[in-house]
């Protein structure tokens, strides 16, 4: 699994682009100049489960809208994952700069790519666990890609493990009664409510007061319904149904017409408009957008 190179002679570092909890993540350029993420995870025997499950995960997956893993490295006491580099950042950084949340176009664009990811997972029989917008990357050619699968499962059916960011679980995986994929479908409509207000429901609440929100009371709503068409209103409410069994799955989800009334190519002024803002902060590192779909530049070692 670990390729025994050193990384150090393959890769130069760039710039660190995201630090979380397991690890920090930095643009680094190959030695045939393709840029690349390296996600960066301290070897220990506490990391060291998650970190083999998860590339062991990623290998497993090839999809347009799934991130695409190429290799890894040990150096020292890390592992070095590189994965493709999604120029735009996470939905979250971009609502984060923007201070507000994004126009109900866009939302729909990203959501379409999303439901592709999250069908092509859940026919594999696969959860992925954590939908939220920090999980959501943009790539240059306006590609959405659901991204970090340390806490996703295999085994689609029943599970009972608590894991993921309570802001955006589902009430049967909270409450510890089973869930199955359709807990990704909850975490997808608590995902449109925080890219449309920028934060999750209950954002302000503590987990424990989190917990007693969501398994207590109806599903969370929009805070402004009539700035919002009946379409995304009913969409939210296909996701947000605490039943699972009421909640749609990810392939009748793309037939609404929320999803398919839209212009997917739209996510590109999204896209030009980040990058711009992104050369103006930092020149020495800036991308152009590529063509509207398009895919990532081929790497190799």
């Amino acid at each position: 699994m670990i390729n025994p190179q050193d990384p150090t002679e393959l890769f130069t570092i760039l710039k660190e682009i995201g630090k979380g909890a397991s690890g920090q993540v930095f643009v680094s350029k190959s030695k045939n100049n393709k840029l690349v993420a390296i996600k960066t995870v301290p070897l220990t025997v506490k990391t060291l489960p998650a970190t083999t499950k998860e590339i062991k995960f990623m290998k497993s997956i090839q999809h347009q809208n799934t991130l695409k893993y190429y290799s890894c490295y040990k150096k020292a006491n890390d592992v070095w994952i590189v994965m493709e580099l999604c120029e735009c950042g996470s939905v979250q950084s971009i609502l984060e700069k923007s201070g507000k949340g994004l126009e109900e176009k866009y939302i729909a664009a990203i959501t379409g790519q999303v439901l592709n990811g999250l069908k092509y997972l859940h026919e594999m029989d696969k959860i992925h666990r954590d939908i939220k917008s920090g999980n959501i990357l943009i790539n240059s050619a306006g590609v959405v890609k659901i991204a970090d699968f340390g806490t996703s499962a295999d085994d689609g059916q029943n599970r009972t493990t608590v894991i993921g960011s309570s802001y955006w679980m589902a009430p049967e995986t909270l409450d510890q009664r089973g869930y199955d994929y359709k807990a990704d479908i909850w975490s997808l409509g608590i995902t449109l409510i925080e890219m449309a207000e920028k934060d999750p429901p209950f954002f302000n609440l503590g987990s424990v007061e989190v917990v007693l929100q969501v398994t207590n009371n109806p599903p969370p709503s929009l805070k402004q319904p009539n700035k919002w068409t009946p379409n995304f209103k009913d969409f939210l409410n296909c996701c947000l149904q605490k039943e699972p069994a009421k909640r749609l799955g990810a392939a009748a989800l793309l037939k609404k017409p929320w999803i398919t009334e839209v212009n997917p190519a739209c996510i590109m002024e999204l896209v030009q408009d980040i990058l711009s803002k992104k050369k103006s902060d930092d020149p020495a590192l800036s991308y152009a957008p590529r063509k509207y779909g398009s895919e990532s530049p081929r790497h190799s070692d």
